[in-house]
């Protein structure tokens, strides 16, 4: 959780979640210049580090709606 709370701190996480089958979860960066930089970041996460997980980025095109 502190990986997740220091990123939030930097203004670089916008959300963060489980899947609702259990099988793992996810978090959305922000404020990140680069894919280059989001899998730098995502390269220190803990699951990461410690082997537990294989972490996956993905870049992604979003469209805000809310501009009407």
């Amino acid at each position: 959780m502190a990986f997740l709370d220091d990123l939030r701190a930097r203004g670089q996480l916008a959300m963060t979640g489980g899947f609702a089958d259990r099988s793992g979860g996810a978090y959305v960066l922000e404020n990140i210049a680069s894919l280059e930089q989001a899998q730098a970041i995502v390269a220190t996460d803990p699951l990461a580090t410690a082997g537990s997980s294989d972490l996956t980025v993905h870049e992604w095109n979003t469209r805000d709606w809310s501009a009407g």
